[in-house]
């Protein structure tokens, strides 16, 4: 019998510069793939990200991956509505 895959979105927040989110691609990557459906989303490539939220079936945890400065922000305010919704 097929266990259900839990879905764990993963988050990087808006930055006014690039870099890889290698942390969360690391956690992907060890999650066991049988058991966990993972999400990745970049918000430098989204254009709502919190009102995306409400298009997809709940997630069971989140992920957030943040740089000091001006990301905080973004992963405050993304976060605040993952746990809203």
């Amino acid at each position: 019998m097929a266990q259900a895959h839990h879905r764990v979105l993963l988050y990087n927040p808006w930055a006014s510069f690039y870099t890889q989110p290698l942390g969360l691609i690391a956690i992907a990557a060890s999650l066991d793939s049988e058991r966990f459906e993972t999400v990745l989303w970049d918000a430098r490539l989204l254009d709502d990200p919190a009102a995306d939220l409400a298009g997809m079936e709940a997630p069971l945890c989140l992920g957030v991956s943040v740089l000091s400065g001006p990301p905080i922000a973004d992963a405050i305010a993304f976060s605040l509505a993952f746990k809203e919704r």
